[in-house]
């Protein structure tokens, strides 16, 4: 049972006598009695004023500021998405609503389909199509421009009558070309003058060189002249006859044939003799080239057959990919081209000699002008890929998605996420705010049972709004990260659970982290939507590392906790996935395994995080306190150079208190520590303290109240030592307070006297005598002051029996509980009659009799 404080004491009799509370549980069903009898208003009032005070509101805040963000990180307005990659359903899982699931190899058949009907792209060069257009016209113009077939014209016209050329070729010499009269234009569409027309509308030039004497030598002239015969050409042979009369044969021919040519060039130039002839001719050029600008011409396919139509190609001018044409292959072949140009120059200028002899200059210089362009064309397929639509594969409801006891794989996860994200978007919103306001009501009833328990147990947690902040601060964040590490790469979610669970231990309580560490567990599962078994093996695991953790004395320790905690959780997991129906195969001892060994690197996390866990929430793990208790530590090497007698009797006080702490269950080790530097102050001014003077007593020159506040200052320079020295918070809590606000009873006695021997005195504040405190605030502080004060006290017996000991170890003891030393430290009477206990044992131990020895003298 626990002391009430000394207001709550009854204030008549002796108070020696004073009746303790009644136990707890005593006291509760009392309430409940009492509650029973009394109307609930009061009740609900005394509630709404609670809860109105400010520091119940901010506590309130805090924790409705948790609940909004808990409910964000797992997005409690919608269902979780509860599979994850191996996991083994024990029964089939259907579809819940109908959906379509992107087919992968559809679609990438279709992209090859549209990429394959991709037009291959040509870049069209109009430069030598245009060069051509304007070279006819600048011929055209020449011959124009040219009044005979000279010899400054003949090489022009022999581009558009190449077949005479063998006939000017042959000639003997150059001569002038003999002058061929005009002849009659042709209209535009009339059909083409045969040869003998055009011999009959000029001159015969050849006949006329057929009858001249060079073309016959055995002629004789009208005048009666007799022929002229060499002498010997009646002797020749025939043969030479015959070759002769070839000759001039071919000779009259040529000749013909240039005339041909002669009257073919002035029928061809009188077409575009006149200048609005010539602008006519040019015009319609213009019209024939058309289209061969435009779409050009292809020598031949430049692509295969699998790399795009072979039909049409699409067709854009050098660096203008924004003119593109559609055009088709056979129109735009050499071949094609040149015969779609020489009907629309026949079209244009009129069917006949003279649009003729135009194509045949055309067609001989005509190339291609369409050059494959293969950026283009592969850019085209990107884009014909990038517009096909994805092809999906079509699922009813009802449809089954994962076979029972198979493990889920990477296409099935796939599947069943694409399954959740329809079930989703077809969720109404009355769902959806149900769902939320589900999840707030969890939340809420987690906070409440969390803060009634924490009231009812740990009311110094609650007090603190830092440690309520703390503890908000931690669960969210451990949600967090458990939600982060779930993912199917890690599969991890237990480590962050764990290591909240050892955090929460270390820096509270034990019972505290089994109970925050289970509701955190629950909020991960309902927010990642798993099942029973997750929750258990969570659970069990947290448990099983709190319950192991115990002291931590040695480094190893935690590694030691995750192993075996390892072992509870893989354990656990399958058992109860046994309970789950599913079957004990590889699958199954794999994850379990993998739970085990997530379990043993928590261990191995905290080991390395424990140093920064003490720093931030100001706590002393044992092996901190064996650390700062080595006695090479700077300030107690000092204690021992300066004032070797306090820290004699720290030892021994050290040993006193900390069999006394272990025996009501406080930390031994802590009070150990503390006691080392309870007195450190001392080491300032060590000749005015009992243990460190010889013979002479420097008190003795000074008053009972000069004397006080030397012995009183001890505690606050040893509190500004310690906190030099950089020592834990807690051994400088009990350095403060391990003399509470006792009276120094030695001087406050010296004072009284002197006051009352003298007849002008006044009387003696107690006040002033007193340590300024504060009272211990814990058991183990209570139970280093009693140590103290039994330790110095036992000092002056001349015969330390057990009984005179256990005699002065009770007054010590109810003289400080009387005097309301132990009203703030939650020390029970139950516990303190076993710390008496543990120093009647202690210092009877050290103060046992010996044997005395016949020779052995007593020292004078």
């Amino acid at each position: 049972m626990r002391w009430c404080s000394e207001s709550s004491r009854p204030t008549t009799g002796d108070p020696t006598m004073s009746t303790p509370s009644l136990p707890s549980p005593i006291r509760r069903r009392g309430r409940r009695g009492a509650s029973a009898d009394v109307l609930p208003q009061g009740f609900w009032a005394d509630l709404g004023a609670r809860v109105s005070r400010p520091e119940v509101l901010a506590r309130l805040g805090l924790c409705l500021a948790t609940a909004a963000v808990l409910l964000v990180i797992v997005r409690g307005w919608e269902e979780p998405f509860p599979f994850r990659l191996g996991w083994v359903p024990p029964r089939g899982v259907v579809s819940r609503v109908a959906f379509e699931k992107p087919d992968p190899e559809a679609t990438r058949t279709a992209q090859e389909r549209a990429a394959a009907k991709v037009r291959v792209v040509y870049t069209q060069d109009k430069a030598p199509v245009i060069r051509l257009r304007d070279g006819l016209k600048n011929r055209a113009a020449e011959i124009a421009a040219a009044e005979t077939l000279d010899a400054s014209i003949l090489d022009v016209w022999l581009e558009f009558a190449p077949e005479a050329k063998p006939a000017f070729d042959a000639l003997p010499a150059p001569v002038a070309a003999p002058v061929a009269p005009e002849p009659p234009e042709l209209g535009r569409g009339e059909t083409t003058a045969s040869r003998g027309e055009i011999a009959a509308a000029v001159p015969d030039v050849a006949d006329e060189a057929a009858s001249s004497p060079a073309a016959n030598p055995d002629a004789v002239d009208d005048g009666g002249k007799e022929q002229q015969v060499a002498p010997a050409a009646a002797e020749e042979p025939a043969a030479d006859k015959v070759a002769a009369d070839k000759v001039a044969a071919d000779k009259a021919a040529t000749e013909r044939m240039a005339a041909d040519a002669v009257r073919d060039f002035q029928f061809f130039r009188s077409r575009i003799d006149a200048k609005d002839k010539l602008q006519l001719f040019e015009k319609s050029v213009d019209q024939a080239f058309t289209e061969l600008e435009n779409k050009g011409v292809l020598e031949k396919i430049q692509h295969a057959y699998d790399e795009g139509n072979q039909n049409e190609i699409d067709v854009h001018p050098v660096g203008n990919p924004a003119e593109t044409v559609r055009v088709q292959v056979p129109g735009v072949l050499l071949v094609e081209a040149k015969a779609g140009l020489k009907a629309r120059i026949a079209e244009a200028l009129g069917a006949g000699p003279f649009a003729d002899r135009v194509f045949t200059w055309v067609e001989s210089r005509l190339s291609g002008t369409l050059e494959i362009d293969r950026d283009g064309t592969a850019r085209a397929k990107r884009e014909a890929v990038a517009k096909t639509p994805t092809q999906y594969v079509r699922y009813a409801r009802g449809d089954i998605l994962s076979e029972a006891n198979v493990p889920v794989s990477e296409s099935g996860l796939v599947l069943l996420h694409r399954e959740h994200d329809e079930f989703l978007r077809q969720r109404e919103t009355r769902q959806r705010v149900a769902r939320t306001l589900a999840m707030l009501g969890l939340f809420a009833a987690m906070f409440a049972l969390s803060g009634f328990y924490i009231h009812l147990h740990h009311r110094q947690v609650l007090d603190n709004l830092g440690n309520v902040a703390a503890l908000l601060g931690l669960s969210a964040g451990t949600v967090v990260l458990c939600m982060l590490s779930s993912s199917n790469a890690w599969q991890a979610e237990i480590v962050p659970l764990l290591v909240f669970a050892m955090t929460v231990a270390i820096a509270f309580e034990e019972d505290l982290a089994l109970l925050l560490a289970a509701e955190v567990a629950l909020v991960v599962v309902v927010g990642l939507g798993w099942g029973l078994s997750t929750y258990v093996t969570l659970a069990a695991a947290a448990a099983a590392l709190v319950f192991w953790m115990g002291r931590i004395r040695s480094r190893s320790k935690l590694i030691y906790v995750g192993l075996w905690a390892g072992a509870v959780a893989t354990l656990t997991q399958i058992g109860s996935s046994l309970l789950e129906e599913r079957s004990l195969d590889a699958q199954l001892l794999y994850e379990a395994g993998r739970t085990g060994v997530w379990t043993l690197l928590a261990g191995f996390l905290m080991t390395g995080l424990l140093p920064f866990v003490e720093r931030w929430f100001g706590v002393l793990t044992d092996l901190s306190l064996l650390e700062v208790g080595d006695v090479a530590h700077p300030l107690l090497q000092e204690l021992v150079r300066r004032a070797p007698g306090t820290y004699n009797h720290s030892i021994n006080v050290a040993s006193l208190a900390e069999s006394a702490a272990q025996a009501i269950g406080a930390r031994g080790l802590l009070v150990r520590v503390g006691a080392y530097f309870h007195d450190i102050g001392k080491m300032l001014k060590p000749a005015y303290f009992v243990e460190n003077q010889g013979k002479e007593n420097r008190h003795e020159s000074l008053v009972p109240a000069m004397s006080t506040l030397i012995i009183i200052a001890h505690v606050k320079e040893g509190v500004e030592l310690a906190r030099q020295y950089n020592l834990p918070q807690p051994i400088i809590d009990l350095v403060a307070e391990h003399h509470g606000t006792t009276l120094v009873e030695y001087f406050y006695r010296r004072a009284a006297e002197r006051s009352q021997a003298d007849p002008h005195g006044e009387e003696v504040d107690e006040q002033s005598y007193r340590y300024p405190g504060p009272k211990p605030s814990t058991r183990e502080s209570a139970v280093l002051m009693l140590a103290d004060a039994v330790e110095s006290a036992s000092r002056t017996l001349t015969e330390p029996t057990p009984a005179r000991i256990a005699h002065l170890v009770h007054e010590l003891a109810m003289k400080r509980l009387l005097d309301g030393q132990f009203d703030e430290c939650g020390l029970t009477l139950e516990e303190l009659g076993i710390v008496e206990q543990s120093l009647v044992k202690s210092l009877t131990a050290v103060y046992h009799g010996r044997v005395k020895y016949p020779d052995q003298r007593t020292a004078s």
